[in-house]
């Protein structure tokens, strides 16, 4: 009789694997590409209240079309949000938080979703400082990609820039130091010496000539990606129209996806954040330092 399976246990049992199942079920449709870019359109929609409120009348660029994206170009997209969420604070004096880096993982949209959440609460303390209604009444859309998640939150980092000011070459620059110690971690693990002398400083380049050579970048971390027999990257084609240090930042933190990736693949940490020691930084600093990234991963590959 001990060995007597009492029938309303395993009832009571089968239950609540069922009601897991649901939840978990549940957790998974709501953590889709669709609800990143319901939470995207509401940070956008409170970043125009603000824009509103301060009397910003200047029209945001717009993004063209994007392909080819993932959730972890998304999350990148989104740092670069934060970024100048965490600089307009500090034009008003709010206390802000150190501005996180990507995770060193498979970033899935559940990691963007929450990205955008961590944004919209330092968002909304500038909101209630300004005395500015804060509300999330976004509609959520259907067949959202990655890739729309990714304009719709590059379209949001335009709207900062009416309250921050636009990317400079000063944060292009922080970025490819980014890029030469991540490739210098991969490097390391490859026991390969990447140690180059930096290529003469360009005179007189402008934000497209770095944008050109960041794009060559790109397509030699195909060839690397390669070689590591991962799967590579499919680049994107070369914006059009009036090219600015927005642009070229852009190319850097899709440059840092792709090491995200790599590091990913070697078990290696992530890229920490850099600091720039230059009193001034031109789109010129950013080509020479593109050229020394490109030498090193020309020996990475060979």
């Amino acid at each position: 009789m001990e060995n007597f399976v009492n029938i309303r246990d395993v009832k009571s049992y089968f239950r609540f694997s069922v009601l897991i199942s649901f939840f978990l079920s549940f957790q998974a449709l709501a953590n889709t590409p669709n609800h990143v870019y319901q939470a995207v359109d509401n940070l956008a929609n409170n970043i125009t209240e603000i824009r509103s409120h301060l009397n910003v009348e200047n029209n945001a660029r717009q993004p063209g079309v994007q392909i080819a994206k993932t959730p972890l170009h998304a999350y990148t997209k989104g740092l670069e949000v934060y970024e100048k969420v965490i600089r307009f604070k500090e034009s008003r004096n709010i206390s802000t938080k150190p501005l996180p880096i990507l995770p060193n993982k498979n970033v899935l949209p559940a990691d963007v979703l929450q990205l955008v959440k961590n944004i919209s609460i330092e968002l909304k303390q500038v909101s209630n400082q300004l005395g500015v209604k804060y509300t999330e009444s976004a509609p959520l859309p259907s067949g959202k990609t990655p890739s729309d998640v990714y304009e719709n939150m590059w379209r949001t980092s335009y709207l900062m820039d009416g309250l921050t000011g636009a990317i400079s070459p000063r944060y292009v620059y922080r970025n490819t130091l980014r890029i030469e110690k991540a490739l210098d971690k991969i490097a390391e693990k490859m026991r390969v010496s990447v140690a180059v002398e930096s290529p003469a400083l360009p005179q007189n380049k402008k934000p497209l000539d770095a944008n050109i050579e960041g794009f060559k970048v790109l397509y030699k971390l195909v060839a690397l990606e390669k070689k590591l027999n991962m799967t590579p990257l499919r680049v994107s084609g070369f914006p059009a129209g009036n090219i600015s240090p927005s642009d070229v930042y852009d190319t850097t933190n899709n440059i840092l996806a792709e090491l995200t990736r790599i590091n990913v693949n070697m078990s290696l940490p992530s890229a920490p954040n850099a600091t720039v020691e230059l009193d001034s930084v031109t789109p010129s600093n950013v080509v020479q330092q593109f050229k020394k990234i490109q030498q090193k991963i020309d020996i990475l590959i060979n």
